[in-house]
């Protein structure tokens, strides 16, 4: 029973797990462990008009206790403008993360929301912050929000 229970304690672990994906450079698999906990709220969860905050607020919580050798910073002001999540890792051999979450109402937008959101990180140099602090490997995430379903792309950059 100890090991049965051992067993299930540590799948969850590693199910959870979103720090190894993204160490070992695994950004596939970060995106997709993810996308899986986004899908945790309930339609009753998030019935608000200001979505977006919402699911940047849930998102925050759910990076909050998964990613430790990381400062998670919120609606910080980098380049010029404002990134809304970005992991900077402790040791800038380590891999940053940015992220701009989006929501939409209509399907037919997802595609396009996706590549906005990628290129609003690039066009706003939201890596500022990381490139100061000798970060040179970037992973750009944009989320995309159609309903309650999370859309994801991702862009790894190299910044010289």
């Amino acid at each position: 029973m100890v090991e049965s229970y051992l067993s299930l304690f540590n799948k969850s672990i590693k199910n959870n797990d979103l720090i190894s994906p993204l160490l070992e450079n695994k950004f596939d698999e970060f995106v997709r462990k993810l996308k899986t906990m986004l899908l945790i709220p309930s339609y009753y969860d998030i019935n608000s008009k200001d979505k977006e905050k919402i699911f940047h607020i849930y998102l925050l919580g759910v990076l909050q206790g998964r990613v430790d050798g990381y400062t998670i910073s919120s609606n910080k002001e980098s380049g010029t403008g404002r990134y809304d999540i970005s992991l900077i890792p402790l040791e800038n051999k380590n891999t940053g993360v940015i992220i701009e979450i989006k929501k939409i109402e209509t399907k037919s937008n997802i595609e396009l929301e996706l590549d906005n959101a990628l290129k609003q990180i690039e066009t706003r140099f939201y890596h500022t912050e990381l490139k100061i602090a000798g970060v040179s490997r970037i992973l750009n995430i944009a989320i995309v929000f159609e309903g309650l379903e999370p859309h994801i792309k991702f862009l790894p950059i190299i910044i010289k």
